[in-house]
């Protein structure tokens, strides 16, 4: 993802970072073992990788809506709309 992420977001989301993690169940990564999730979201936390990872965090609710709010208003929206279009591209 080619957008950066400011310095204010980006603070928030390292102190988020981890707290998301342990939300994620054990008992999913062993029972499924699906590597592209993990993968999208735990390793190689990068500040270029920011936004995509906050999308995920957030698409997959292991952010919740009170940190969320911690974020700026225009990454908030921005994220949400992603979702949103995400979510209803498929529907008929």
């Amino acid at each position: 993802m080619k957008e950066l992420i400011v310095d204010a977001d980006w603070q928030i989301l390292c102190e988020l970072h981890p707290i998301a993690v342990d939300r994620f169940p054990q008992r999913l990564l062993e029972r499924h073992r699906d590597q592209d999730i993990v993968e999208r979201i735990f390793p190689d936390f990068r500040r270029s990788d920011g936004l995509a990872r906050l999308v995920n965090l957030r698409d997959m609710n292991l952010i919740t809506d009170e940190e969320f709010a911690l974020f700026s208003e225009g990454v908030r929206q921005w994220i949400e709309e992603l979702i949103y279009t995400q979510r209803n591209q498929f529907r008929l």
